[in-house]
């Protein structure tokens, strides 16, 4: 008995200091795999190369799909690469919520509030007419097959960066001179659409499966989650 005030001094002493400690981070999510969506797509689109490339099977129709998974935090980093464009047609890649109709023959990228469309001839559009530059200049990467585009995306801060064959326009490491931007943590799928005479037109996604064109930026991962800088 004469022991226990000090066995209960000592405990009460200690635990504060166990609870004290630090929780672990969680680790990172495990990478997974991703591709363009065979449920989610056009009538008129088919995939090939592991469902890694897209390309327009009809004529005057719409090519047009999104990735199989989503991101909503974190920075995330994807490229891709028009394999082939035809010069009457009109192609944009970029971003689409859950809500984007991805069999939609109509429903081509930012012409509504549940997609970003990045246009090979210049500019990034949503709910039609939008345009979303952020004051700066959208780079041309219409010259397939020779032409990388990478996006680049901070989930918590709503910032989007754009590389063309490597070469970032503005800093995303810094967080500085972003394409565009969006409102932090939207859950966003990867996206493709070409419309008119776009028998030719296709392109090859790297979610980070193979290595990318663009350095990534410290901090960053790939789509997938398989690359870390």
């Amino acid at each position: 008995m004469l022991f226990s005030p000090i066995r209960s001094a000592l405990a009460g002493a200690v635990q504060p200091a166990f609870n004290a400690l630090p929780s672990a981070a969680p680790p990172p999510a495990p990478p997974v795999t991703v591709t363009w969506d065979p449920a989610n797509k056009g009538y008129d689109t088919a995939l090939s190369e592991g469902d890694l490339v897209v390309t327009a099977s009809l004529s005057g129709n719409i090519m047009i799909t999104r990735s199989t998974v989503a991101r909503s935090a974190g920075k995330q980093m994807f490229e891709l690469t028009p394999l082939s464009h035809s010069s009457d047609g009109i192609l944009a890649v970029g971003l689409a919520k859950a809500a984007w109709d991805a069999t939609d023959v109509a429903g081509y990228l930012g012409t509504n509030a549940n997609s970003i469309g990045i246009y090979t001839n210049g500019g990034a559009y949503t709910n039609g007419s939008d345009e979303i530059n952020n004051g700066s200049t959208i780079p041309d990467f219409a010259n397939a097959p020779t032409d990388v585009l990478t996006l680049a995306l901070n989930f918590d801060t709503g910032k989007v960066w754009m590389a063309v064959n490597g070469t970032f326009v503005g800093d995303p490491a810094a967080g500085t001179g972003e394409a565009f931007t969006f409102t932090p943590n939207t859950e966003w799928y990867v996206a493709v659409s070409g419309f008119g005479s776009v028998t030719a037109d296709s392109v090859r996604a790297n979610f980070g499966a193979s290595a990318f064109t663009a350095t990534l930026p410290s901090g960053w991962s790939s789509w997938d989650g398989s690359q870390t800088a």
